[in-house]
């Protein structure tokens, strides 16, 4: 098999400025973005999509057929105000919105998904149904609490997927499609298609983001007494087994994309499968204090340094291509923040070229061609 060169890989990522002292002005210049490995062919995903200088996007994940998944938010600004001045994360159907876009890379055709059959004015997250590819699972949002459904991949046709009772969103399909997870007011769900939903229980208040491995035998998730600093585990797929894979070393879990004024402390820094299913990748403090790249082996149990970057830098985000042979990473490094991915020789390649004032996070692989 020929090995591809990585102007053959294509990243989404999301570029803004970092600068501005309050989270939405700098939020509000966000835009999704598209970048082959090498750094060549730099380009907007669904630049249309903005039409109002309160919007912004997010290259949110790739369909298989190679479709992007953009998320393009709005806000006004008294919420953004008052969410700064509270320092919390508020969401109502009049003062937030977003809305879930299908973006073809190459006719340029966007479609957005949240409309046909509106069921919310905030969805936030959409997976495809892996047993059935012209479906989607939907995350939304009305009045405080998350919800469920699924619909076409057009949009239309939304159904309730599974009853919930507090705040869901983070919806996971399992590889076969027989079963979903999700969290929900921060404990994990799990709800086989012909059953009823179970919880993961942990004994912990705070159970965020669970992943299936790719052979589906797995879910790997975050769990502590808060969303600072928690945890990774791992449970089997029918939530039981729970046990401690690594902690993050002191490490918060978060990682802000700005320079000042991010009253939410930043995104969550999440662990990722590696595609063979026995190991996954994440970011965790170095015993040199920065924050760095690890990768933990599920048969060998325990966990091993990639990267060795400079004094200061913090790595956050990675994600695998589907072949295995690279991780994407945003990092910041010498005061800027870039996509970086990292190959078999364990050296961090950038990708992006941003100065301090704007940055590059969020990277996604689209699946190769």
């Amino acid at each position: 098999m020929k090995t591809k060169a990585l102007s053959d890989y294509v990243i989404g990522y999301s570029r803004l400025e970092t600068s501005h002292d309050t989270r939405f002005a700098n939020e509000r210049t966000k835009r999704a973005r598209m970048i082959s490995g090498d750094g060549s062919r730099d380009r907007e995903l669904g630049p249309e999509i903005v039409t109002s200088c309160q919007n912004w996007t997010q290259c949110q994940m790739w369909m298989t057929d190679g479709t992007a998944v953009v998320v393009c938010g709005w806000q006004s600004d008294e919420m953004a105000a008052r969410e700064q001045s509270e320092r919390r994360f508020i969401v109502t159907n009049e003062s937030r919105h977003m809305d879930v876009w299908l973006v073809s890379p190459e006719s340029g055709a966007a479609t957005n998904v949240s409309e046909p059959d509106r069921v919310s004015s905030y969805n936030d997250n959409v997976s495809e149904w892996p047993r059935d590819r012209s479906k989607l699972a939907l995350s939304f949002v009305n009045d405080g609490r998350g919800s469920l459904c699924l619909m076409n991949r057009d949009g239309t046709g939304k159904i309730p997927l599974a009853p919930t009772e507090g705040y869901a969103y983070g919806i996971c399909v399992s590889p076969d499609g027989n079963t979903a997870a999700w969290h929900e007011d921060y404990q994990i769900k799990i709800h086989p298609v012909d059953g009823g939903v179970s919880t993961v229980e942990t004994g912990r208040s705070f159970n965020f983001g669970p992943q299936w491995s790719p052979d589906g035998r797995h879910l790997l998730f975050q769990s502590g007494a808060s969303n600072i600093g928690p945890s990774i585990y791992i449970a089997s797929a029918d939530g039981t087994g729970v046990r401690f894979a690594s902690s993050r070393s002191g490490y918060v879990g978060v990682a802000s994309a700005m320079d000042d004024g991010d009253y939410r402390l930043g995104d969550t820094d999440m662990p990722r499968w590696h595609p063979d299913g026995g190991s996954f990748w994440f970011t965790a403090r170095a015993s040199d204090g920065n924050v760095e790249l690890f990768r933990y082996s599920l048969k060998q149990g325990r966990r091993r340094r990639v990267t060795y970057s400079p004094p200061g830098s913090r790595l956050a985000n990675p994600e695998i291509s589907a072949d295995g042979q690279w991780v994407a990473v945003a990092g910041l490094i010498d005061g800027a923040r870039n996509i970086y991915v990292v190959g078999r020789s364990h050296n961090l390649i950038r990708v992006t070229n941003c100065a301090p004032g704007t940055g590059a996070i969020l990277p996604v692989w689209r699946p190769l061609a």
